[in-house]
C-alpha cells in the first residue's frame, strides 16, 4: 500500500512522543513493504534525534526576497498583459507561504491546506494525526481516510493562541465528527470520543521500544530519588503539581533527590517550592539510567492518551505513580502502579511516601509491571494497524465499486 502520514512540522533535534510513535509506525510499515511517506503541511526537517527511513514529502523552503521580487515581476508582467493570473497567484503563495508561520492561526491552517493540496501525492491510506490535518485529510486526501487520533485534542487549550482559543476548540471538536476512519491509541481515547460525540473508533495500542528501554543500574539506597518529565511547559502535563507533591514529600521524609528531564517546564529548577535538577533533553539511554536510578517516577498528568513514560519507566524497573485517564491500558493501581486523581498532589506524595518506605510493595509493583508491559511490542501494534489499514482499504474500495454499479442490479456473489 501506498500510506501518506499527514502530520505538521518535524525538528531537527528535538520532538514529542507522539512524532516518534508516528514514525516507529512508519518505519515499521515500510519494513513491510509499504511504500510510507510522512507528509508534512509546513517545511520540516530531517529529525536527528530518530532514525526515520521513510520519505519525508513537505513544502520548499522558500527566501522572502526572492519570491517576493519574483512577484513583483510577474505581477507587473501581469498588469502589462506579460504573463497570466495562474502565475501570479502561484508567485503570491510563495511569499504568503514564508510568512505562515508567523501569521494567526486561520491563516496557518488555510495555508497548510494549500500546501498539502500542491504537494501530497496519491495514496492507498491517507491519515490524518492531529485535528490541524484532519479536514485538509478529508479534501484532499486519496484512498481510505484515516484518522489516527492521538489524544483528545481539545484538552490542549491551554496551549492554543489565546485570541484563537475558541477556533481552536471548535476545530478540535469538529474534527471527531468527520467521516473518518477513526483510531484511537488508548482506550480512554476512543471511550471520550464515543461518550461526547457517540462516534465509535478502532484501537491500537502504542509499542514500547524494547530495545531501548530496560534496567541499566539500580538506585542507590538514599536519598530517594524520584524522576519526571518537565511537561514542554504546558500545564495540563501537571508539573506544577509534582513540584508541590516533591514539597510534600520533604516535609515528610527530609531529603529527596527529583530529577526532571526534557525542557520548558513552567516552574524553573531554582524555585522555592521544590528545587529539582534538570537534565534537559537527553537520548533513551540517558532516560533509560534516569529511569533505572530512581526509586519512583512520578507521571502527574491531568488527562493523556497513552503517555509513554511511565511504561518506559516500568520497562526500567522503577516503580510508577501516575494519575488516572490515559494510562488505563497498562497501569493498574496496586497491580503494577500506584493510581492517584489528577491535580491532587497529595495524594501523589504519600504515594511517593509509601513507595520509598515500603521495600517490599516497591518491589512487587516493579516486578509485575515489568512482566506486564512486555505485552506492548511493535510487532502487535503494526500488526494491529496494518490489518486496520487493509480493511480500512478494502472497505472504500467496496464502497467505490457499489456507488460506480448501475441501480437496480444486485451484487454478484
Amino acid at each position: 500500500m501506498q500510506i501518506n502520514i499527514v502530520t505538521g512540522g518535524i525538528g531537527r533535534d528535538s520532538g514529542t512522543a507522539g512524532h516518534a510513535m508516528l514514525f516507529g509506525y512508519a518505519n515499521g510499515l515500510l519494513d513491510r513493504g509499504h511504500d510510507v511517506a510522512i507528509v508534512t503541511t509546513v517545511p520540516s526537517y530531517t529529525p536527528r534525534w530518530f532514525d526515520l527511513r521513510a520519505k519525508i514529502i513537505q513544502p520548499k523552503r522558500v527566501s522572502l526576497l526572492s519570491a517576493g521580487l519574483r512577484t513583483a515581476f510577474r505581477y507587473g508582467g501581469f498588469r502589462l498583459g506579460l504573463t497570466d493570473n495562474a502565475a501570479v497567484k502561484e508567485a503570491l503563495n510563495e511569499v504568503t507561504s514564508g510568512l505562515a508561520p508567523w501569521s494567526a492561526l486561520p491563516y496557518r491552517r488555510a495555508s497548510g491546506i494549500e500546501r498539502l493540496r500542491l504537494t501530497m501525492p496519491p495514496a492507498d491510506i491517507t491519515m490524518a494525526t492531529g485535528a490541524p490535518s484532519a479536514l485538509p485529510v478529508l479534501l484532499l486526501g486519496t484512498g481510505a481516510k484515516v484518522y489516527f487520533m492521538q489524544g483528545y485534542e481539545t484538552y490542549f487549550l491551554t496551549e492554543a493562541d489565546p485570541q484563537w482559543q475558541s477556533l481552536f476548540e471548535l476545530e478540535a471538536e469538529f474534527s471527531y465528527k468527520l467521516p473518518l476512519h477513526r483510531i484511537a491509541n488508548s482506550s480512554w481515547l476512543a471511550d471520550s470520543v464515543r461518550q461526547r460525540h457517540g462516534a465509535e473508533s478502532e484501537l491500537c495500542l502504542n509499542a514500547l521500544d524494547h530495545q531501548s528501554f530496560f534496567p541499566d543500574g539500580h538506585p542507590a539506597d538514599s536519598p530517594l530519588t524520584v524522576v519526571s518529565y518537565s511537561g514542554r511547559g504546558a500545564a495540563l502535563k501537571g508539573f506544577a503539581d509534582a513540584a508541590e507533591a516533591i514539597r510534600l514529600v520533604r516535609e515528610r521524609v527530609g531529603d529527596v533527590r527529583w530529577r526532571v528531564f526534557g525542557s520548558d517546564a513552567e516552574i524553573p529548577p531554582e524555585n522555592p517550592i521544590a528545587p529539582y535538577e534538570s537534565v534537559g533533553v537527553v537520548d533513551a539511554p540517558a532516560i533509560r539510567r534516569l529511569y533505572s536510578e530512581a526509586h519512583v517516577a512520578l507521571c502527574p498528568a491531568w488527562h493523556d492518551s497513552f503517555p509513554m513514560y511511565p511504561m518506559e519507566a516500568m520497562a526500567c524497573g522503577c516503580a510508577v505513580v501516575t494519575t488516572q485517564f490515559g494510562v488505563e491500558d497498562y497501569a493498574r493501581h496496586e497491580h503494577n502502579a500506584l493510581v492517584v486523581s489528577p491535580r491532587d498532589s497529595r495524594a501523589m506524595a504519600e504515594s511517593i511516601v509509601r513507595l520509598g518506605s515500603d521495600v517490599a510493595l516497591r518491589a512487587r509493583l516493579i516486578d509485575q509491571a515489568r512482566r506486564d508491559v512486555q505485552d506492548f511490542t511493535w510487532e502487535r501494534s503494526l500488526d494491529r494497524m496494518e490489518k486496520l489499514l487493509y480493511r480500512f482499504r478494502a472497505g472504500d474500495d467496496d464502497a467505490n465499486r457499489n456507488a460506480q454499479r448501475p441501480h437496480g442490479r444486485s451484487n454478484p456473489a
